[in-house]
């Protein structure tokens, strides 16, 4: 989730996904939310793998740790913190209330407390914010990007010889079966760390699901038999997400997300082609931002809702949503729209600052 701006197709990719993702937290029907959650997050570890390469020195190795640190460590730990000084305020407007928020958010926090989810923040061992719903993404992208880093550099010899893709294709299949395996143990063994273990497995071999799909040609038949498999997984109606533990529900999860990304990739190329769409470019290079923030913006929406229909004012903490026919529509844009404002506005407002200081 880069802060850079960029106009191609992989941005165009990500815009979709971060719309998915936002649709698929805006309450929408159950098919449609069925369709996004087999494949949205998954495509989104692999849109992070496309320029993973194989690292043949520890410079490399460092040098792709620092960035790691700074593109997911930091924005995971600043945003979370801010969240987390808000909480309070949050708490008055009525954001958080004892109705409708978990036992971690339905208080005021005091010093003490606000000081030890702080420090679960920086240690990356809990205490994000309800409202930072989607950052577990972030976490796990910073683990197994860093995991799959030791592993490239580790490899490195093991690379550069024979194709690269077919011996990165093995390590997936081991990641998957590894993550079908933790995730078998789980069931019986209540472990937040097994929990990790195999998020971190399987999101690490979506992540380097990128390398591969990023060095081969897709044409146009391998993108409609994609578009075919993809819609009969959801024609089997299994609901299928991240954190489903079962063998059945992982690979039916793996075969979705790949065919989904072939097809996103192929309709994305297209856009870019003809320069269709060009607020997609917009969102597409504001998907932290958007990440961040949409779940506040839905409180834009029920607050409306709130004064419109009526209804009391403890559905204002009702999350993610206060649900309402069609309304997910309404929540969907504001939860996109809203961010990428304040972001183009924040970056209009940091560029003049700078003309004024450099002058």
């Amino acid at each position: 989730m880069s802060r850079n701006n960029y106009c191609n197709y992989i941005t165009i990719t990500k815009a979709i996904l971060i719309i998915c993702m936002v649709i698929g937290h805006s309450c929408c029907p159950g098919w449609l939310c069925r369709l996004i959650y087999s494949f949205h997050m998954p495509a989104f570890f692999i849109c992070s793998g496309l320029f993973l390469r194989p690292l043949p020195d520890n410079a490399s190795l460092k040098s792709t740790i620092i960035k790691k640190v700074k593109g997911l460590y930091r924005p995971y730990v600043l945003w979370a913190i801010a969240f987390l000084l808000f909480h309070n305020i949050f708490w008055e407007m009525g954001f958080y209330n004892d109705i409708y928020s978990p036992s971690s958010e339905n208080h005021v926090f005091g010093i003490f407390e606000t000081a030890k989810n702080a420090l679960k923040i920086i240690t990356l061992t809990g205490g994000t914010p309800q409202l930072l719903a989607g950052f577990w993404f972030l976490r796990d992208l910073f683990f197994c990007s860093l995991f799959v880093a030791f592993l490239f550099r580790i490899l490195y010899p093991f690379f550069i010889v024979g194709k690269s893709e077919i011996k990165a294709g093995f390590i997936v299949l081991v990641l998957f079966g590894a993550a079908v395996v933790i995730g078998y143990l789980g069931k019986s063994v209540d472990s937040p760390l097994l929990f990790l273990a195999r998020e971190v497995s399987l999101a690490s071999a979506f992540y380097i699901v990128g390398f591969i799909i990023h060095n081969i040609n897709v044409d146009k038949l391998i993108v409609a038999i994609s578009a075919l498999i993809l819609i009969g997984i959801n024609a089997i109606n299994i609901p299928l997400s991240f954190d489903k533990q079962d063998a059945l529900s992982s690979f039916l999860l793996v075969v979705s997300s790949i065919t989904a990304v072939i097809v996103l990739f192929y309709t994305s190329k297209m856009i870019d082609s003809k320069k269709l769409f060009f607020p997609l470019y917009a969102v597409g290079n504001c998907t932290l931002t958007i990440l961040a923030l949409h779940c506040l913006s839905f409180k834009l929406v029920t607050f409306l809702k709130i004064r419109i229909y009526g209804s009391t004012s403890d559905e204002l903490a009702m999350f993610p949503t206060a649900g309402g026919a069609n309304l997910w529509i309404v929540y969907t844009l504001v939860g996109v729209v809203f961010p990428v404002l304040i972001n183009i506005s924040y970056k209009i407002i940091r560029t003049k600052l700078n003309g004024v200081i450099n002058k």
